[in-house]
């Protein structure tokens, strides 16, 4: 992961711009799925972690951070690294966050001729959601 941040003086310094091995700074989880792959990302098991992000979070709406993340190769084989994902974060206002109510996907969908059948199960099923 390599990170740029704009901000204060004293974030920078604590956070710097030197690319970080992710996984051996934080303890990390993963899930490799068909066409995707899941970084479930602990900063409170790293001391240093927690107190940068103490650092940072009273002045998080002021920052712009850009990240960019890829997995590092072990082999020659694995050469070159390409980047898989970028994200910029501006801004960010905590204040504004939510927690998702219902992050299940939705069924597939159905043929013409099996919508008349599934609607009322469907019907079922959007009615005992709760939010």
């Amino acid at each position: 992961m390599t990170m740029e941040v704009t901000g204060s003086w004293i974030v920078r310094q604590s956070v710097g711009s030197t690319p970080c091995l992710l996984g051996k700074s934080v303890d990390c989880s993963y899930v490799r799925g068909a066409g995707y792959l899941e970084v479930d990302v602990d900063i409170g098991s790293s001391a240093v972690a927690n107190g940068v992000l103490g650092l940072v979070f009273g002045v998080v709406t002021t920052l712009v951070v850009d990240m960019a993340f890829l997995i590092q190769a072990n082999t020659y084989e694995e050469l070159p690294e390409q980047v898989i994902g970028a994200a910029r974060l501006a801004h960010v206002e905590p204040a504004a966050a939510i927690v998702p109510q219902d992050l299940t996907p939705p069924p597939p969908a159905l043929a013409d001729d099996d919508n008349a059948a599934a609607s009322s199960s469907e019907d079922d099923h959007l009615s005992k959601k709760t939010n």
